[in-house]
Protein backbone atom coordinates (compact mmCIF):
# COMPACT_ATOMS: atom_id res chain seq x y z
CA UNK A 1 0.00 0.00 0.00
CA UNK A 2 3.00 2.21 0.73
CA UNK A 3 4.27 2.00 -2.69
CA UNK A 4 0.90 2.46 -4.56
CA UNK A 5 0.63 5.71 -2.45
CA UNK A 6 3.86 7.18 -3.19
CA UNK A 7 3.72 6.15 -6.68
CA UNK A 8 0.23 7.92 -6.65
CA UNK A 9 2.29 10.85 -5.24
CA UNK A 10 4.71 11.36 -7.83
CA UNK A 11 2.45 10.97 -10.63
CA UNK A 12 0.43 13.51 -9.42
CA UNK A 13 3.50 15.61 -8.60
CA UNK A 14 4.48 15.98 -12.00
CA UNK A 15 1.25 16.40 -13.20
CA UNK A 16 1.33 19.56 -11.36
CA UNK A 17 4.73 20.51 -11.79
CA UNK A 18 4.14 20.30 -15.60
CA UNK A 19 1.53 22.28 -15.80
CA UNK A 20 3.30 24.80 -13.20
CA UNK A 21 6.37 24.68 -15.56
CA UNK A 22 4.07 24.67 -18.52
CA UNK A 23 2.25 27.71 -16.85
CA UNK A 24 5.60 29.79 -16.65
CA UNK A 25 6.25 28.94 -20.16
CA UNK A 26 3.21 30.76 -21.13
CA UNK A 27 3.84 33.81 -19.04
CA UNK A 28 7.63 34.27 -20.58
CA UNK A 29 6.16 33.78 -23.42
CA UNK A 30 3.36 36.44 -23.42
CA UNK A 31 6.17 38.68 -21.46
CA UNK A 32 5.52 41.14 -24.44
CA UNK A 33 8.45 43.17 -23.71
CA UNK A 34 9.55 43.85 -27.19
CA UNK A 35 7.33 44.31 -30.78
CA UNK A 36 9.01 40.72 -31.81
CA UNK A 37 7.66 39.29 -28.24
CA UNK A 38 3.75 41.33 -29.26
CA UNK A 39 4.19 39.64 -32.80
CA UNK A 40 5.23 36.12 -31.76
CA UNK A 41 2.24 36.05 -29.54
CA UNK A 42 -0.66 37.15 -31.76
CA UNK A 43 0.59 34.45 -34.28
CA UNK A 44 1.68 31.44 -32.38
CA UNK A 45 -1.35 31.41 -30.65
CA UNK A 46 -3.75 31.34 -33.73
CA UNK A 47 -1.70 28.54 -35.75
CA UNK A 48 -3.99 25.38 -36.42
CA UNK A 49 -1.77 23.22 -34.08
CA UNK A 50 -1.92 25.77 -31.29
CA UNK A 51 -5.38 27.24 -31.51
CA UNK A 52 -5.54 29.45 -28.27
CA UNK A 53 -7.38 32.72 -29.31
CA UNK A 54 -7.52 33.82 -25.48
CA UNK A 55 -4.13 34.37 -25.70
CA UNK A 56 -3.65 35.89 -28.75
CA UNK A 57 -5.34 38.30 -27.72
CA UNK A 58 -3.17 39.50 -24.72
CA UNK A 59 -1.05 41.02 -27.72
CA UNK A 60 -3.70 43.94 -28.66
CA UNK A 61 -4.38 46.67 -26.67
CA UNK A 62 -8.10 46.18 -25.54
CA UNK A 63 -8.86 47.34 -22.23
CA UNK A 64 -12.36 47.80 -22.00
CA UNK A 65 -13.26 45.02 -24.53
CA UNK A 66 -14.68 42.13 -23.47
CA UNK A 67 -12.58 38.45 -24.02
CA UNK A 68 -14.72 37.29 -26.78
CA UNK A 69 -14.68 40.86 -28.70
CA UNK A 70 -10.70 40.73 -27.99
CA UNK A 71 -10.51 37.06 -29.19
CA UNK A 72 -12.58 37.83 -32.66
CA UNK A 73 -10.06 40.93 -33.10
CA UNK A 74 -6.51 39.04 -32.92
CA UNK A 75 -7.93 36.36 -35.17
CA UNK A 76 -9.36 39.46 -38.17
CA UNK A 77 -5.98 40.62 -37.58
CA UNK A 78 -4.52 37.41 -38.90
CA UNK A 79 -7.20 37.16 -41.26
CA UNK A 80 -6.30 40.78 -43.05
CA UNK A 81 -2.20 39.36 -42.76
CA UNK A 82 -3.11 35.82 -44.23
CA UNK A 83 -6.02 37.51 -46.75
CA UNK A 84 -3.36 40.62 -48.44
CA UNK A 85 -0.61 37.75 -48.32
CA UNK A 86 1.18 40.06 -46.11
CA UNK A 87 3.98 37.28 -44.34
CA UNK A 88 5.89 38.18 -41.43
CA UNK A 89 8.97 37.18 -41.13
CA UNK A 90 9.32 37.29 -37.31
CA UNK A 91 13.40 37.53 -37.63
CA UNK A 92 12.97 41.26 -38.89
CA UNK A 93 10.72 42.54 -36.50
CA UNK A 94 12.98 44.36 -33.78
CA UNK A 95 13.85 42.75 -30.80
CA UNK A 96 14.77 45.75 -28.31
CA UNK A 97 12.20 46.60 -25.43
CA UNK A 98 13.13 50.33 -25.96
CA UNK A 99 13.06 50.23 -30.06
CA UNK A 100 12.39 53.85 -31.48
CA UNK A 101 10.52 54.65 -34.93
CA UNK A 102 12.95 56.69 -36.99
CA UNK A 103 10.36 58.92 -38.87
CA UNK A 104 8.57 59.63 -35.78
CA UNK A 105 10.91 58.83 -32.84
CA UNK A 106 7.98 57.17 -30.95
CA UNK A 107 8.02 53.71 -29.38
CA UNK A 108 6.13 52.61 -32.45
CA UNK A 109 6.47 49.81 -35.19
CA UNK A 110 5.09 48.82 -38.45
CA UNK A 111 4.81 45.45 -39.52
CA UNK A 112 3.69 45.85 -42.86
CA UNK A 113 4.17 49.25 -44.45
CA UNK A 114 1.66 49.07 -46.86
CA UNK A 115 -0.95 49.17 -43.95
CA UNK A 116 0.35 51.90 -41.39
CA UNK A 117 -2.73 52.25 -38.86
CA UNK A 118 -1.77 48.71 -38.26
CA UNK A 119 1.18 48.89 -35.46
CA UNK A 120 2.44 47.45 -32.25
CA UNK A 121 3.16 50.52 -29.63
CA UNK A 122 4.91 50.54 -26.40
CA UNK A 123 2.60 51.01 -23.25
CA UNK A 124 4.47 50.81 -20.28
CA UNK A 125 6.83 47.96 -20.21
CA UNK A 126 4.85 46.04 -22.83
CA UNK A 127 4.67 46.45 -26.35
CA UNK A 128 0.63 45.91 -27.91
CA UNK A 129 -1.17 46.94 -30.84
CA UNK A 130 -2.38 49.68 -30.34
CA UNK A 131 -5.52 51.46 -29.62
CA UNK A 132 -5.98 52.91 -33.30
CA UNK A 133 -5.48 49.38 -34.76
CA UNK A 134 -7.95 47.64 -32.22
CA UNK A 135 -10.32 50.12 -33.62
CA UNK A 136 -9.22 49.63 -36.95
CA UNK A 137 -9.21 45.96 -37.34
CA UNK A 138 -13.28 45.73 -38.37
CA UNK A 139 -13.08 48.59 -40.52
CA UNK A 140 -10.07 46.90 -42.67
CA UNK A 141 -11.29 43.32 -42.40
CA UNK A 142 -14.78 44.42 -43.59
CA UNK A 143 -13.08 45.87 -46.71
CA UNK A 144 -10.87 42.68 -47.36
CA UNK A 145 -13.98 40.81 -46.55
CA UNK A 146 -17.37 41.30 -47.63
CA UNK A 147 -18.56 38.42 -45.53
CA UNK A 148 -17.28 37.63 -42.43
CA UNK A 149 -15.62 34.14 -43.18
CA UNK A 150 -14.62 33.41 -39.77
CA UNK A 151 -18.31 33.23 -38.50
CA UNK A 152 -19.13 31.65 -41.83
CA UNK A 153 -17.23 28.87 -41.97
CA UNK A 154 -17.57 28.32 -38.00
CA UNK A 155 -21.65 27.49 -38.66
CA UNK A 156 -20.64 25.28 -41.90
CA UNK A 157 -21.39 21.51 -41.58
CA UNK A 158 -18.81 19.71 -40.86
CA UNK A 159 -18.74 18.37 -44.32
CA UNK A 160 -17.74 21.58 -45.94
CA UNK A 161 -14.33 21.38 -43.65
CA UNK A 162 -13.11 18.31 -44.25
CA UNK A 163 -9.94 18.70 -46.11
CA UNK A 164 -8.04 17.62 -48.95
CA UNK A 165 -4.58 17.74 -49.61
CA UNK A 166 -4.35 20.62 -47.07
CA UNK A 167 -7.49 22.37 -48.08
CA UNK A 168 -10.99 22.09 -46.86
CA UNK A 169 -13.91 21.45 -49.69
CA UNK A 170 -14.98 24.54 -48.99
CA UNK A 171 -12.60 26.10 -50.29
CA UNK A 172 -12.35 24.03 -53.28
CA UNK A 173 -15.88 25.17 -53.94
CA UNK A 174 -14.95 29.06 -53.39
CA UNK A 175 -11.90 28.21 -55.73
CA UNK A 176 -14.47 27.00 -59.03
CA UNK A 177 -16.21 29.74 -58.15
CA UNK A 178 -13.42 32.47 -57.84
CA UNK A 179 -12.59 31.53 -61.07
CA UNK A 180 -16.55 31.90 -62.79
CA UNK A 181 -16.56 35.17 -61.37
CA UNK A 182 -12.78 36.55 -63.00
CA UNK A 183 -14.27 34.78 -66.30
CA UNK A 184 -17.65 36.41 -66.29
CA UNK A 185 -15.38 39.53 -65.65
CA UNK A 186 -13.18 39.47 -68.63
CA UNK A 187 -16.21 38.09 -70.91
CA UNK A 188 -18.82 41.40 -69.74
CA UNK A 189 -16.04 44.10 -69.62
CA UNK A 190 -13.88 42.89 -73.36
CA UNK A 191 -17.61 42.16 -74.84
CA UNK A 192 -18.83 45.73 -73.46
CA UNK A 193 -15.41 47.88 -74.64
CA UNK A 194 -15.38 45.68 -77.70
CA UNK A 195 -19.19 46.97 -78.48
CA UNK A 196 -18.65 50.41 -77.31
CA UNK A 197 -15.36 50.62 -79.92
CA UNK A 198 -16.89 49.17 -82.50
CA UNK A 199 -19.79 51.54 -82.70
CA UNK A 200 -17.73 54.90 -82.16
CA UNK A 201 -15.15 54.07 -85.22
CA UNK A 202 -17.72 52.17 -87.16
CA UNK A 203 -18.37 55.43 -89.20
CA UNK A 204 -15.03 56.88 -89.21
CA UNK A 205 -12.97 57.54 -92.06
CA UNK A 206 -10.13 55.09 -90.75
CA UNK A 207 -12.57 51.81 -89.62
CA UNK A 208 -10.52 49.57 -91.73
CA UNK A 209 -7.08 50.64 -89.85
CA UNK A 210 -9.14 50.53 -86.44
CA UNK A 211 -10.82 47.07 -86.82
CA UNK A 212 -7.81 45.51 -86.81
CA UNK A 213 -6.73 46.84 -83.44
CA UNK A 214 -9.92 46.38 -81.76
CA UNK A 215 -9.55 42.57 -80.30
CA UNK A 216 -5.91 43.34 -79.58
CA UNK A 217 -6.90 46.41 -77.37
CA UNK A 218 -9.94 45.19 -75.91
CA UNK A 219 -8.97 41.85 -74.77
CA UNK A 220 -5.68 43.13 -72.00
CA UNK A 221 -8.90 45.06 -70.42
CA UNK A 222 -11.01 42.27 -69.96
CA UNK A 223 -8.09 40.38 -68.71
CA UNK A 224 -6.74 43.50 -66.54
CA UNK A 225 -11.18 42.89 -65.19
CA UNK A 226 -10.58 39.49 -64.18
CA UNK A 227 -7.15 40.26 -62.52
CA UNK A 228 -9.01 42.97 -60.32
CA UNK A 229 -11.82 39.88 -59.30
CA UNK A 230 -9.11 37.54 -58.48
CA UNK A 231 -7.84 40.09 -56.44
CA UNK A 232 -10.54 41.05 -54.75
CA UNK A 233 -11.51 37.03 -54.04
CA UNK A 234 -8.28 35.87 -53.14
CA UNK A 235 -8.49 36.73 -49.44
CA UNK A 236 -12.22 34.50 -49.05
CA UNK A 237 -10.35 31.39 -50.59
CA UNK A 238 -8.52 31.99 -46.69
CA UNK A 239 -5.24 29.75 -48.43
CA UNK A 240 -2.10 29.76 -46.54
CA UNK A 241 -0.33 33.13 -46.13
CA UNK A 242 2.52 32.20 -48.29
CA UNK A 243 0.56 30.86 -50.97
CA UNK A 244 -1.56 34.09 -51.01
CA UNK A 245 1.58 36.20 -50.59
CA UNK A 246 2.99 35.11 -53.85
CA UNK A 247 -0.29 34.59 -55.57
CA UNK A 248 -0.51 38.68 -54.47
CA UNK A 249 2.59 39.41 -55.98
CA UNK A 250 1.59 37.35 -59.58
CA UNK A 251 -1.39 39.53 -59.73
CA UNK A 252 -0.61 43.02 -58.85
CA UNK A 253 2.24 42.49 -60.94
CA UNK A 254 0.23 41.40 -63.95
CA UNK A 255 -2.03 44.43 -64.63
CA UNK A 256 1.12 46.74 -65.01
CA UNK A 257 1.60 43.91 -67.60
CA UNK A 258 -1.30 43.72 -69.51
CA UNK A 259 -1.04 47.66 -68.99
CA UNK A 260 1.91 47.52 -70.74
CA UNK A 261 0.07 44.96 -73.53
CA UNK A 262 -2.46 48.14 -73.96
CA UNK A 263 0.25 50.41 -74.39
CA UNK A 264 2.55 48.49 -77.08
CA UNK A 265 -0.44 47.51 -79.31
CA UNK A 266 -1.95 51.04 -78.71
CA UNK A 267 1.69 52.53 -80.28
CA UNK A 268 0.76 50.23 -83.77
CA UNK A 269 -2.93 51.42 -83.49
CA UNK A 270 -1.70 55.33 -83.64
CA UNK A 271 1.12 54.58 -85.74
CA UNK A 272 -1.81 53.15 -88.42
CA UNK A 273 -3.93 56.18 -88.73
CA UNK A 274 -0.36 57.89 -89.09
CA UNK A 275 0.95 56.04 -91.88
CA UNK A 276 -2.13 56.59 -93.68
CA UNK A 277 -2.34 60.00 -93.13
CA UNK A 278 1.14 60.46 -94.19
CA UNK A 279 0.27 58.45 -97.06
CA UNK A 280 -1.92 61.98 -98.05
CA UNK A 281 0.94 64.11 -97.89
CA UNK A 282 3.20 65.27 -100.40
CA UNK A 283 6.54 65.09 -98.34
CA UNK A 284 8.54 61.74 -97.84
CA UNK A 285 9.82 63.07 -93.83
CA UNK A 286 6.02 62.14 -92.13
CA UNK A 287 6.46 58.34 -94.16
CA UNK A 288 9.88 57.84 -92.26
CA UNK A 289 9.34 59.12 -89.08
CA UNK A 290 6.21 57.35 -88.55
CA UNK A 291 8.10 53.73 -88.53
CA UNK A 292 10.69 55.32 -86.40
CA UNK A 293 8.94 57.19 -83.94
CA UNK A 294 7.06 53.46 -83.73
CA UNK A 295 10.36 51.40 -82.65
CA UNK A 296 11.01 54.39 -80.33
CA UNK A 297 7.39 54.52 -78.55
CA UNK A 298 7.03 50.87 -78.07
CA UNK A 299 11.31 51.20 -76.28
CA UNK A 300 10.08 53.12 -74.13
CA UNK A 301 6.41 51.82 -73.07
CA UNK A 302 8.28 47.93 -72.78
CA UNK A 303 11.19 49.89 -70.63
CA UNK A 304 8.46 51.70 -68.24
CA UNK A 305 6.21 49.17 -68.40
CA UNK A 306 9.09 46.41 -67.04
CA UNK A 307 9.79 49.18 -64.40
CA UNK A 308 6.56 48.96 -62.92
CA UNK A 309 6.27 45.08 -63.03
CA UNK A 310 9.54 44.72 -60.87
CA UNK A 311 8.07 47.46 -58.72
CA UNK A 312 4.86 45.00 -58.07
CA UNK A 313 6.87 42.48 -57.78
CA UNK A 314 8.76 44.01 -54.93
CA UNK A 315 12.23 44.95 -56.51
CA UNK A 316 13.37 48.41 -55.66
CA UNK A 317 13.67 50.30 -59.15
CA UNK A 318 15.69 53.03 -57.43
CA UNK A 319 19.40 50.91 -57.25
CA UNK A 320 18.64 49.80 -60.73
CA UNK A 321 18.46 53.71 -61.86
CA UNK A 322 21.08 54.51 -59.76
CA UNK A 323 23.18 51.72 -60.56
CA UNK A 324 22.11 52.89 -64.30
CA UNK A 325 23.36 56.09 -63.84
CA UNK A 326 26.92 55.26 -62.26
CA UNK A 327 27.33 52.62 -65.52
CA UNK A 328 26.51 55.70 -68.08
CA UNK A 329 29.69 56.42 -68.47
CA UNK A 330 31.00 53.09 -69.28
CA UNK A 331 28.11 52.22 -71.52
CA UNK A 332 28.49 55.64 -73.31
CA UNK A 333 32.38 54.78 -73.66
CA UNK A 334 31.27 51.01 -75.09
CA UNK A 335 28.38 52.29 -77.48
CA UNK A 336 30.56 54.97 -78.77
CA UNK A 337 29.37 53.91 -82.42
CA UNK A 338 25.83 52.98 -81.56
CA UNK A 339 25.67 56.63 -80.07
CA UNK A 340 27.25 58.03 -83.42
CA UNK A 341 24.89 56.04 -85.20
CA UNK A 342 21.74 57.61 -83.44
CA UNK A 343 23.11 60.71 -84.12
CA UNK A 344 23.60 60.40 -87.50
CA UNK A 345 20.14 59.34 -87.43
CA UNK A 346 18.73 62.31 -86.20
CA UNK A 347 21.30 64.41 -88.80
CA UNK A 348 19.84 62.02 -91.92
CA UNK A 349 15.97 63.42 -90.10
CA UNK A 350 17.12 66.86 -89.77
CA UNK A 351 18.76 67.37 -93.07
CA UNK A 352 16.75 65.25 -95.63
CA UNK A 353 19.57 64.43 -97.79
CA UNK A 354 17.60 61.26 -98.76
CA UNK A 355 14.20 59.92 -98.70
CA UNK A 356 12.89 56.08 -98.54
CA UNK A 357 12.50 55.34 -102.32
CA UNK A 358 15.43 57.96 -103.21
CA UNK A 359 17.98 56.73 -105.94
CA UNK A 360 21.05 57.64 -104.23
CA UNK A 361 25.04 57.24 -105.27
CA UNK A 362 27.60 57.46 -102.90
CA UNK A 363 30.91 56.02 -101.90
CA UNK A 364 30.71 51.90 -102.18
CA UNK A 365 27.62 51.74 -104.27
CA UNK A 366 24.03 53.28 -105.31
CA UNK A 367 20.41 51.87 -105.54
CA UNK A 368 17.48 52.89 -103.80
CA UNK A 369 16.12 53.88 -100.32
CA UNK A 370 14.29 50.76 -98.91
CA UNK A 371 14.08 51.61 -94.72
CA UNK A 372 15.92 54.78 -92.48
CA UNK A 373 15.96 52.98 -88.87
CA UNK A 374 17.88 54.21 -85.74
CA UNK A 375 21.25 52.59 -86.20
CA UNK A 376 21.24 51.85 -89.65
CA UNK A 377 19.63 52.82 -93.22
CA UNK A 378 19.10 49.89 -95.91
CA UNK A 379 19.36 50.18 -99.54
CA UNK A 380 18.44 47.68 -102.21
CA UNK A 381 21.20 47.66 -104.79
CA UNK A 382 20.47 47.15 -108.29
CA UNK A 383 21.62 43.96 -108.39
CA UNK A 384 18.70 43.18 -105.63
CA UNK A 385 21.16 42.79 -102.86
CA UNK A 386 20.68 44.94 -99.91
CA UNK A 387 23.30 47.20 -98.04
CA UNK A 388 22.80 48.06 -94.29
CA UNK A 389 25.13 51.06 -93.57
CA UNK A 390 24.88 52.98 -90.22
CA UNK A 391 23.97 55.60 -90.05
CA UNK A 392 26.84 57.34 -88.36
CA UNK A 393 29.43 56.55 -91.39
CA UNK A 394 26.40 57.54 -94.07
CA UNK A 395 25.87 61.13 -92.39
CA UNK A 396 29.54 61.53 -93.15
CA UNK A 397 29.65 60.72 -96.61
CA UNK A 398 29.00 62.88 -100.22
CA UNK A 399 25.70 61.64 -101.35
CA UNK A 400 24.17 62.27 -105.07
CA UNK A 401 20.59 62.14 -104.58
CA UNK A 402 19.20 61.17 -108.34
CA UNK A 403 15.76 60.94 -106.42
CA UNK A 404 15.79 64.33 -105.72
CA UNK A 405 16.22 65.54 -109.69
CA UNK A 406 13.69 66.81 -111.22
CA UNK A 407 14.27 66.61 -114.46
CA UNK A 408 16.52 63.53 -116.06
CA UNK A 409 19.34 63.96 -118.60
CA UNK A 410 19.45 62.30 -121.84
CA UNK A 411 22.65 62.78 -123.92
CA UNK A 412 23.70 60.94 -127.00
CA UNK A 413 24.89 61.59 -130.63
CA UNK A 414 23.39 60.71 -133.42
CA UNK A 415 25.06 60.03 -136.87
CA UNK A 416 24.59 60.95 -140.20
CA UNK A 417 26.50 59.85 -143.48
CA UNK A 418 28.48 62.17 -144.76
CA UNK A 419 26.67 61.78 -148.55
CA UNK A 420 23.56 63.02 -146.64
CA UNK A 421 22.02 66.53 -148.28
CA UNK A 422 22.61 70.04 -146.17
CA UNK A 423 18.96 70.69 -146.34
CA UNK A 424 17.74 67.14 -145.36
CA UNK A 425 19.92 67.35 -141.92
CA UNK A 426 18.67 70.64 -141.37
CA UNK A 427 15.42 69.38 -141.86
CA UNK A 428 16.20 66.31 -139.83
CA UNK A 429 17.73 68.54 -136.74
CA UNK A 430 14.00 70.96 -136.68
CA UNK A 431 12.46 67.54 -136.63
CA UNK A 432 13.92 66.55 -133.75
CA UNK A 433 13.04 69.37 -131.89
CA UNK A 434 9.52 68.86 -132.92
CA UNK A 435 9.53 65.62 -131.38
CA UNK A 436 11.00 67.36 -128.13
CA UNK A 437 8.21 70.09 -127.97
CA UNK A 438 5.63 67.97 -128.78
CA UNK A 439 6.67 65.30 -126.40
CA UNK A 440 4.71 65.89 -122.71
CA UNK A 441 7.09 64.49 -121.18
CA UNK A 442 10.24 66.11 -122.12
CA UNK A 443 11.56 69.66 -120.55
CA UNK A 444 10.48 72.39 -122.95
CA UNK A 445 12.53 75.27 -121.96
CA UNK A 446 16.00 74.16 -122.12
CA UNK A 447 17.15 71.81 -124.53
CA UNK A 448 20.26 71.57 -126.93
CA UNK A 449 19.81 69.52 -130.49
CA UNK A 450 22.79 70.60 -133.00
CA UNK A 451 24.94 69.48 -135.63
CA UNK A 452 27.94 69.23 -133.41
CA UNK A 453 31.03 68.03 -135.16
CA UNK A 454 32.73 66.20 -138.10
CA UNK A 455 33.06 62.78 -136.69
CA UNK A 456 35.58 60.13 -138.00
CA UNK A 457 33.17 57.92 -139.77
CA UNK A 458 29.52 60.73 -140.02
CA UNK A 459 28.07 63.85 -139.25
CA UNK A 460 27.49 64.14 -135.50
CA UNK A 461 24.62 65.83 -134.31
CA UNK A 462 24.01 66.22 -130.71
CA UNK A 463 21.10 65.15 -128.51
CA UNK A 464 20.82 66.99 -125.29
CA UNK A 465 17.57 66.90 -123.52
CA UNK A 466 15.78 66.49 -120.26
CA UNK A 467 12.60 64.26 -119.74
CA UNK A 468 10.26 65.24 -116.78
CA UNK A 469 9.48 62.18 -115.12
CA UNK A 470 9.49 61.02 -111.50
CA UNK A 471 11.33 57.71 -111.89
CA UNK A 472 13.82 55.49 -114.16
CA UNK A 473 10.87 53.55 -115.21
CA UNK A 474 9.04 56.30 -116.35
CA UNK A 475 12.19 57.78 -117.66
CA UNK A 476 13.73 54.73 -119.89
CA UNK A 477 9.68 54.76 -121.35
CA UNK A 478 9.91 58.30 -122.39
CA UNK A 479 13.61 57.67 -123.68
CA UNK A 480 12.09 54.95 -125.85
CA UNK A 481 9.49 57.01 -127.48
CA UNK A 482 12.27 59.53 -127.93
CA UNK A 483 14.38 57.23 -130.10
CA UNK A 484 11.69 55.98 -131.43
CA UNK A 485 9.94 58.80 -133.47
CA UNK A 486 14.00 59.71 -134.25
CA UNK A 487 14.35 56.55 -136.14
CA UNK A 488 10.70 57.68 -137.68
CA UNK A 489 11.98 60.73 -138.72
CA UNK A 490 15.10 59.38 -140.09
CA UNK A 491 13.51 57.27 -142.57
Amino acid sequence: MKKIAIVSFLFVASIFLNALFAFGEENDAIALKTPRDAVVVHLKYLQSDNFKPDLSAKALKTDGIDAKTAEELAMQLKAIYDGKGFYIVVQNVPDDPDYLDSATGKHIYCPVKSLPKIYLQKYGDKWLYSEETVERIPIIYSKIYPVNMIKLRSKLPAFFNFEIFGLSIFQYLLFVALALVCYLSYALVYRLFKFVVDKSYAKHKYAVVLSGFVGPLTKPIGLIAAVYAAIIALPILSLPVKINSVLSEILYALVPLFITVIFYRLVDLLSGVAEKLAEKTKTKLDDQLVPLGRKILKIAVVVLGAMYVLQSLGVSVTPLLAGVSIGGLAFALAAQDTIKNFFGSITIFADQPFNVGDWVIFSGGEGTVEEIGVRSTRIRTFYDSLLSIPNGKLSDLVIDNMGKRQYRRYSTTIGLTYDSDPDKVEEFVEGLKRIVNENPQTRKDYYQIHVRDFGEKAIEIMLYIFFDVPDWTQELEARHKVIIAALKLAR
